[in-house]
Formats: structure tokens, C-alpha cells, sequence
């Protein structure tokens, strides 16, 4: 099976907004994370940039770097994916936030779900509309 992180994004960002409206935000943000680690992870094969976006797990922070190293190291006049990509290495996020309601705060979940959602599908329109990207809506 050939990974697709274009289609993924797509996929976590529709399931993540059904999650918000339902006012369900811990899990949201959770697909919302997965919003920004697919973009970022198609934004470096698109890019042709730097090492196997796998071996980064869940590190948004690496791939938010590498994002911004493959736009300025590979892709002359597409600067504008590391400027996309750099707010999604400083979102204060962490697994177990799923999972314990009394130390969550819904308004951080809040902000982070929207952040996630809001530069993960960024990447992927601006990835799609360079023709970087085709095979996402297939």
C-alpha cells in the first residue's frame, strides 16, 4: 500500500471539523495533529526534500524544520511553505492530553485544533494549487 500523506491530511482534516462541531475538541485537536504532521510530511516529498518523512513519528517540531530547510534548500519561490509550516513546531500538544479531562483545557484544545487544521490543509491547498500534488483528491 503506497502512503499518501495528501489524502490523509484531507481525510483528518474533514473527520477532525465533524469532531469540533460536536464540541468534541480533545479528540479533534488529536486529528487536527495528525492534520499538520500529514501536511508536513507531503510538503517534504513535494519538496524533495530532506531524509524519510516516516522516521519522524510524531515530531512536529523536526518536521516543521525540515519543511522549512527543503523550501529553502530545494524550491526556489516556495518560500511561502515554510512560513505555512513554522507555527505547527511550537503547538504545546501532548497525547495524554487526550485522555485526562481534569488537567485538559478545552481552550488550549481549542486553539491547537484550529492551528493544526488551519496550517496542515494550507500546506496541502498551496502543494495542490503549485501542481505539486495531484493524486490527493483521487
Amino acid at each position: 500500500m503506497k502512503t499518501n500523506y495528501g489524502q490523509a491530511a484531507l481525510r483528518h482534516w474533514i473527520a477532525s471539523g465533524v469532531l469540533e462541531e460536536e464540541n468534541l475538541l480533545q479528540d479533534a485537536a488529536y486529528l487536527a495533529g495528525y492534520v499538520g504532521e500529514c501536511g508536513l510530511k507531503a510538503a517534504i516529498i513535494a519538496l524533495g526534500g530532506i531524509g524519510n518523512p516516516k522516521s519522524y513519528v510524531h515530531d512536529l517540531e523536526a518536521l516543521s524544520g525540515d519543511v522549512l530547510a527543503s523550501a529553502a534548500l530545494f524550491s526556489r519561490g516556495y518560500g511561502r511553505y515554510a512560513a505555512i509550516a513554522k507555527p505547527l513546531g511550537s503547538v504545546q500538544w501532548s497525547p495524554e492530553d487526550r485522555y485526562d479531562n481534569d488537567r485538559t483545557d478545552m481552550e488550549t484544545m481549542k486553539s491547537n485544533c484550529d492551528r493544526f487544521r488551519e496550517a496542515g490543509s494550507s500546506l496541502i491547498f498551496a502543494l495542490l494549487l503549485d501542481g505539486l500534488l495531484e493524486d490527493v483528491l483521487c
